[in-house]
């Protein structure tokens, strides 16, 4: 597929290409082959303006090194997701929220807990989409010790567990 890309002049396919090829180095456990593919498809997809391509190699970028512990470069990764997101429009499309939550994720595990802001999602989200960043900002409120603030949360993201799994 990449050979086809090239061959043609379409560099956002090749692009997608390489990101498929980064995540199957990263399952066959080539983190450094994974990491340099993701890298090169970040690269092109930024030079042709695919940003959705160029968001969803950052994900599996920072995925990555967070799969494998390197719990700051792997926050690195996604706040710089999350910001091409945001300056490209893509705040919540897919990998978009991905990278929001991955992001948010990796704060709580290293302890650089945010205000209460990142616990929010955009205006005019659907409701599942704010339930999956209230979901891991919860972890947030039971840590800081407000149990009656978190026990509504859980009730407000009940009827949201159906939609989806990491609710």
């Amino acid at each position: 597929a990449v050979a086809d890309a090239q061959a043609v002049g379409a560099t956002g396919a090749e692009a997608s290409a390489l990101v498929t090829l980064g995540t199957l180095a990263d399952s066959r456990g080539d983190a450094a082959e994974a990491r340099e593919r993701l890298r090169q498809a970040q690269r092109k997809a930024r030079d042709v303006g695919a940003y959705n391509t160029e968001i969803r190699a950052t994900y599996f970028l920072a995925l990555s090194h967070d799969d494998q512990g390197e719990f700051a470069e792997a926050l690195k990764h996604a706040s710089h997701g999350v910001a091409r997101a945001e300056e490209s429009g893509l705040s919540w499309s897919v990998y978009g929220l991905e990278l929001r939550a991955r992001q948010l994720m990796l704060r709580y595990l290293m302890g650089d807990w945010p205000d209460e802001s990142a616990g929010r999602a955009g205006r005019g989200v659907s409701s599942a989409v704010a339930a999956r960043i209230l979901a891991i900002w919860s972890l947030f409120v039971v840590a800081r010790g407000r149990f009656d603030e978190a026990a509504k949360l859980l009730s407000g993201l009940r009827q949201h567990w159906t939609a989806d799994m990491q609710i």
